[in-house]
């Protein structure tokens, strides 16, 4: 299949539980934790759109700053349903033993893995041009998301390899 035979082939998850155990666990926690995700990025957009008023969103500065926030938490919004939907898909392949729901899965998320790389790129980027922070205040924020990003990244990939072992080993 596509490039799931180019990865590397994992025996246990987390070197103790067997790949389907791991697969399982992996499905719960990205049902859960894209939930809670969609949930934060539908509030904010809520929040912005003036539907209701927090303290934790900032209130945009003009309407082109507005339309720019709703475009961001609308495109987390979506990212965040595919990813729920398709690990819903997984852990019922997982749990019933149907391997194709873990293709599509694994699909799914190696093409989200790669955008959001890219969006730690970017957000890394952005964090350093920011010209009303002072220089050091700019250099620990970049350094603090580079950490941030790349523990994600690292437990995303291994997530996906998991996930990628579990399905060569039944097909």
């Amino acid at each position: 299949m596509w490039p799931m035979g180019l990865l590397p082939k994992l025996n246990t998850c987390c070197l103790c539980a067997p790949l389907r155990i791991g697969t399982i666990i992996i499905g719960i926690i990205f049902v859960i934790g894209s939930a809670l995700s969609l949930l934060i990025a539908l509030a904010s957009l809520l929040s912005i759109l003036g539907v209701y008023k927090t303290d934790i969103i900032e209130t945009p500065k003009s309407s082109g700053d507005k339309w720019r926030q709703v475009v961001e938490h609308s495109l987390h919004a979506i990212f965040w349903l595919v990813v729920f939907l398709s690990s819903i898909w997984m852990l019922l392949g997982a749990l019933t033993g149907s391997i194709k729901k873990l293709n599509i899965w694994l699909m799914v998320n190696i093409i989200c893995f790669v955008i959001y790389f890219i969006i730690a790129i970017m957000d890394i980027s952005a964090a350093f041009y920011i010209k009303e922070e002072e220089l050091t205040k700019r250099i620990y924020n970049v350094l603090r998301l580079v950490f941030i990003y790349t523990v994600q990244i690292l437990i995303y990939a291994y997530c996906i390899l998991v996930v990628n072992s579990y399905y060569q080993e039944n097909s």
